[in-house]
């Protein structure tokens, strides 16, 4: 019997292949890479990461962000690249390190799903986050799933309803990171609207940067309008 999962868009759909098991492997054997990104960004407790602004990116190439612990000190921060034609964002650790970078997928065609380049600085092209929901529909505009990938290899999927802020992220089968606004999950004495907008909450051994950057895809991928899409009530300010 073929496992079944329900997705965003309340369709059932045979389960993916690596659910419930790590592979970052083609011919299937081996460990998922939690760590594929920044692995010196990576603890063995939960880290929970606030963003202080609602939108980490935008399309108009002028995106940033900063992120900061439960204690309000500054994880990381995100700037954009200027005159960049794939809307390229760069993360930097507290330090001011660049860690990891992300960038559009150059090719949009009518009914291509949105596609985003994750990697290190020296490959930014190593993985990327693929919508799999048809975002044409205004209904599925802010309520999508994703495969994560490494290479050409499906390591993991991302599913939710953005414009709520509450999504999950699941490596080799395994949650790997939750989005929320949910205060009592956060744990934090930051206010909610006033120090940060949402949460990100990255389960031990799990790369944060890859996690920033997997967030930041799902951003653009929300606010993104295919060719030939329906019309859209535009950004959700929460």
């Amino acid at each position: 019997m073929v496992d079944e999962v329900l997705r965003a868009d309340g369709v059932l759909r045979p389960a993916p292949h690596y659910r419930n098991k790590y592979d970052k492997s083609t011919d299937g054997g081996g460990m998922t890479d939690l760590i594929p990104i920044a692995p010196q960004c990576s603890s063995s407790a939960p880290i929970t990461l606030l963003v202080q602004h609602n939108h980490m990116t935008c399309g108009s190439g002028s995106g940033h962000g900063t992120l900061l612990d439960t204690a309000g000190n500054v994880t990381f921060k995100v700037r954009s690249v200027h005159l960049s034609t794939s809307f390229r964002r760069i993360v930097q650790d507290a330090q001011r390190n660049d860690v990891g970078q992300m960038k559009r997928m150059h090719m949009m065609t009518p009914g291509t799903h949105d596609i985003w380049y994750l990697g290190p600085m020296d490959d930014i092209k190593k993985c990327s986050l693929r919508c799999t929901t048809d975002l044409r529909k205004a209904q599925h505009r802010h309520t999508f799933s994703a495969n994560v990938c490494l290479g050409e290899v499906v390591i993991g999927e991302a599913h939710g309803k953005w414009a709520r802020r509450e999504f999950e992220i699941r490596l080799g089968g395994k949650l790997a990171v939750t989005v929320t606004r949910e205060e009592e999950v956060l744990a934090t004495f930051l206010k909610l609207d006033a120090d940060y907008q949402y949460g990100i909450k990255v389960e031990p051994e799990v790369d944060q940067a890859f996690a920033v950057l997997i967030v930041m895809g799902l951003d653009e991928i929300s606010e993104e309008i295919p060719m030939g899409g329906e019309d859209s009530p535009g950004r959700n300010t929460l």
